[in-house]
């Protein structure tokens, strides 16, 4: 395979940016965040604000990064 087809399947299957979401809170101590189906944010990855606290089984508005690599819980999602 030549490096130009090599770099065409990179771009292809390149994985979307997130973005804005929710998540579940799967563990508190310390936090982690299933995101999605397959995916679980986690320190040293997922930031939050200091002093809100958490219970498993929250919803929580998460915020990726342009990579998807850093995550940031904003707080708890609640439905009108």
């Amino acid at each position: 395979m030549y490096a130009i087809e090599r770099l065409a399947a990179r771009l292809r299957d390149a994985p979307k940016q997130i973005g804005v979401t929710t998540g579940r809170v799967v563990g508190v101590d310390p936090l982690v965040v299933s995101v999605g189906e397959l995916f679980l944010a986690r320190y040293p990855r997922l930031y939050y604000t200091a002093g809100m606290s958490f219970e498993v089984g929250d919803e929580v508005i998460v915020i990726a990064s342009q990579d998807n690599q850093y995550f940031y819980c904003v707080g708890k999602a609640a439905r009108a």
